[in-house]
């Protein structure tokens, strides 16, 4: 049975013949401690570090083993205790009220009409004159790829 899990991690079995052994190997402790074997053995033969089979179970052992440590609660100093003070839901109303207020603020400022001075009817003939008279840039756009072609 070894050499079909060799076979089978090398990829030289079939899908069919394959699952079996994958099968037989789940309900032997055995073979799944070959299968982990086998990789160890083809990790050290790359060179790649590696870990002890059982290094999980060792692990979990070793921590459970460990003592426990049973620490006092810690105390407030006078800094936590005024920082948890700015933390009030007060803080947290006052500072939105004061955010709709200052967005508020810039939105009445845009709305009011603007305070430019008014231009005489001769200024206002000029600059009609010559916006209709300036090309737009859609126009020069256009142009431009007319001429390229």
């Amino acid at each position: 049975m070894k050499q079909q899990v060799s076979a089978l991690m090398d990829a030289d079995m079939h899908n069919e013949d394959a699952n079996q052994v994958m099968n037989v190997m789940e309900s032997s402790s055995h073979l799944r401690r070959t299968w982990a074997e086998y990789h160890l053995i083809g990790d050290v033969m790359r060179g790649e570090p590696t870990l002890s089979v059982d290094f999980t179970a060792k692990l979990m052992h070793q921590l459970s083993e460990e003592p426990v440590v049973l620490a006092p609660r810690a105390q407030q100093t006078a800094s936590q205790t005024r920082l948890q003070s700015l933390s009030h839901p007060v803080w947290a109303l006052a500072a939105s009220v004061v955010a709709v207020g200052f967005v508020a603020w810039f939105v009445v400022q845009e709305l009011q009409p603007s305070q430019q001075p008014m231009m005489n009817a001769a200024q206002d003939d000029y600059l009609l004159a010559h916006q209709s008279a300036a090309p737009s840039n859609t126009a020069y756009l256009l142009e431009t790829v007319a001429f390229e072609k």
